[in-house]
């Protein structure tokens, strides 16, 4: 036993090395980029968007002009860089694959050849939103959360109001056939870890 604790031991300080070193590069990156404006500053503003969540994060930036472009963390650690070979136009993005959980607020950060830095707004990821909202479900504040046998059991239905039936558990392909009919406010699907419990959230609408 004592051996497999040794070499896991090992693998967890390799990961957490290859994960400093990376923050590190990522830092030294940006740190590189030029400062002295020229010009008229740009009128461009960042569009960040989350197009998946769990495991492994990908999130798109739009920002027409853009030459080089990272993300931070609601910390304002450097996440994701990225130096582009040709300048975003109107109609082009850049995807990142951050390859964990996303953070709890993303900020896009754009750099332009003229040296400009433009930021967008933070965004919630979609567990931060989905945390948010479920804050407001008078169930939880009442202390009468249903069980997951009785979530198990109810028919998914979104045209009843209690939040039982809204969290009863959908097959994926029928979230956007139901989100089109009912344009319900919020319909999302966790992951589901070896406890049973709701993991990361996967799917927002």
């Amino acid at each position: 036993m004592q051996p497999y604790v040794n070499a896991r031991l090992r693998l967890t300080l390799v990961l957490v090395l290859q994960a400093v070193v990376h923050c590190l590069d990522l830092a030294k990156a940006v740190a590189s980029l030029c400062t002295e404006t020229t010009g008229e500053p740009p009128t461009i503003s960042p569009i960040l968007k989350q197009l998946k969540g769990g495991s492994t994060c990908i999130m798109r930036i739009r920002a027409a002009g853009a030459s080089a472009v990272y993300l931070t963390d609601e910390d304002g650690e450097i996440v994701g860089f990225a130096q582009l070979s040709q300048p975003l136009t109107p109609s082009t993005f850049y995807d990142f694959d951050i390859q964990r959980s996303c953070p709890a607020y993303t900020t896009g950060v754009v750099h332009t050849r003229a040296c400009f830095t433009l930021r967008s707004p933070p965004l919630p990821s979609w567990s931060s939103r989905v945390a948010d909202y479920l804050a407001s479900d008078p169930e939880i504040a009442a202390g009468s959360v249903p069980t997951p046998q009785q979530i198990a059991a109810s028919r998914p239905s979104l045209s009843v109001t209690d939040f039982a039936r809204r969290r009863a558990t959908l097959h994926l392909d029928q979230i956007s056939s139901i989100a089109r009919a009912t344009a319900p406010p919020f319909v999302f699907v966790r992951s589901f870890g070896t406890s049973g419990q709701g993991g990361d959230v996967i799917f927002l609408h």
